[in-house]
């Protein structure tokens, strides 16, 4: 379970930081982000949130 964690936390950083560069990239060129981008990213960050409490509420 713990490896569990780690590996979704390492999945996340590795999927947050291109969809950020691509945040960042449209609100420069456009000044507005596309709601899917948003979306994507809040729901990773969502699913990683229950899963870290999910981990806890099984430890203890």
């Amino acid at each position: 379970m713990l490896l569990r964690v780690i590996v979704s936390t390492i999945v996340l950083i590795l999927f947050s930081i291109p969809l950020i560069s691509t945040i960042r990239k449209e609100y420069r060129e456009n000044n507005r982000v596309s709601k899917w981008s948003v979306f994507f990213l809040v729901l990773a960050v969502l699913l990683w949130l229950a899963l870290v409490v999910s981990f806890f509420a099984y430890t203890m």
